[in-house]
């Protein structure tokens, strides 16, 4: 009769978001064998991790008594109190990161709301609980945008320990083991010397180490194994699992420079369907090391047909590169349509949006923040020459 037990699987990657040298993404872990040879064994995978990580920084304004101002800047707490940030992980779930906030302003203070910066190309924020213990209602006492998490000071009544709740993307994925001889998958069985092959996939982040623990039915460390990872600075956004590069010919702009140029990107790759969310949330333009704002004009996600466009700085001196980061999941739209028509566009209508013929209850959108919105008056859709357009 055969023996089994049951091994506990705790895969752990470590890494602080200073780190931005990164190279780009599913890069397997180097396979790492075990010998077994006094047993069979049945696998299951199994546990969480937690650890802390860096503080953020939060700021407070409001007004004493006399009605002047007062600010101050703090770090958040993780969840032993101490400068920093807690999170929670186990295999193929996403990572809860928790950051407490003191709030505990002067007596003096009248009215008081408070900023958190995050980052925020790495983690969503999802839930604000004051110190009683009441879940704070998004977009009336709690919103976020671009990097900031902001509440209100209508929602701060009570003062003390305040919790905000975020997600991100499991930078460790595809966790699977098996016989070396054979299929992997998250759960195996082995037979009486068997090799043991243990593989995962992670994104490539300069410094990180990625740590694979294996212990026994005691809660014995049985066997470790760990490796440190180096590369380029290619990869800039490693809760992304893609990117592409677009190179703008400097001689297309006469050699000048431009700054907060819309750039227009039309592209057609049948991988953005099954790459990119459906409607096109989870595409962030960078260069160099800055977030682009970008507006969508259009996305077929049946074809992968794209337009943006994107708010650069064009150099005249040299080609400007584009990169184009895409497959994330958990991200909502990370548009900045107003931000893209800023440099003196009085209004911006794509036209892309469908119509009736001979209908007047369509609504063509200004993209800027003026708000100049127009009304269908029996037009319709047609070929634009950017995208869509109306006759």
């Amino acid at each position: 009769m055969r023996k089994y037990s049951v091994l506990s699987l705790v895969f752990v990657m470590l890494f602080m978001f200073s780190l931005a040298d990164l190279s780009g993404n599913g890069t397997p872990i180097a396979d790492q064998g075990l010998l077994q040879q006094n047993q069979s064994q049945v696998s299951d995978a199994g546990g969480s991790y937690m650890g802390t990580g860096s503080p953020l920084t939060v700021s407070f304004s409001g007004t004493f008594v006399n009605s002047s101002s007062w600010s101050q800047s703090t770090t958040t707490l993780s969840s032993d109190f101490t400068s920093g940030t807690s999170f929670v992980v186990s295999n193929a779930s996403t990572v809860a990161w928790t950051a407490y906030v003191l709030v505990s302003p002067p007596p003096e203070v009248e009215t008081l709301s408070f900023t958190v910066d995050y980052p925020n190309v790495e983690w969503i924020p999802v839930s604000v609980t004051n110190p009683v213990g009441v879940v704070e209602t998004y977009l009336t006492d709690w919103w976020y945008d671009n990097h900031f998490v902001y509440v209100s000071n209508s929602a701060v009544t009570t003062y003390g320990l305040w919790k905000l709740e975020f997600t991100a993307m499991n930078h460790l994925l595809d966790l699977e083991l098996g016989p070396s001889s054979g299929s992997l998958g998250t759960t195996s069985t082995f037979d009486l010397s068997d090799e043991m092959l243990f593989r995962g996939t992670s994104t490539w982040i300069t410094g990180s180490s990625t740590k694979f623990v294996l212990t026994d039915p005691t809660g014995s460390e049985w066997y470790t194994s760990e490796n440190i990872t180096s590369g380029s600075t290619q990869h800039l956004l490693q809760s992304f699992k893609y990117r592409r590069t677009f190179t703008i010919d400097r001689t297309k702009h006469l050699s000048l420079s431009v700054n907060n140029f819309p750039v227009m990107i039309d592209i057609t790759d049948p991988s953005l369907s099954t790459k990119v969310q459906s409607d096109g949330d989870d595409i962030v333009f960078v260069s160099g090391s800055n977030i682009l704002s970008h507006q969508i004009e259009l996305f077929n996600p049946a074809t992968g047909h794209l337009i943006a466009w994107v708010k650069a700085n064009l150099t005249g001196s040299s080609n400007t590169q584009i990169v184009m980061y895409y497959g994330n999941p958990l991200f909502v739209n990370m548009e900045n349509s107003y931000d893209v028509w800023t440099e003196s566009f009085a209004a911006v209508w794509h036209l892309n949006e469908d119509t009736t013929a001979g209908q007047t209850t369509g609504i063509h959108y200004d993209s800027t923040s003026g708000g100049y919105d127009g009304t269908q008056s029996g037009n319709f859709d047609d070929t634009g020459r950017v995208g869509l357009g109306q006759h």
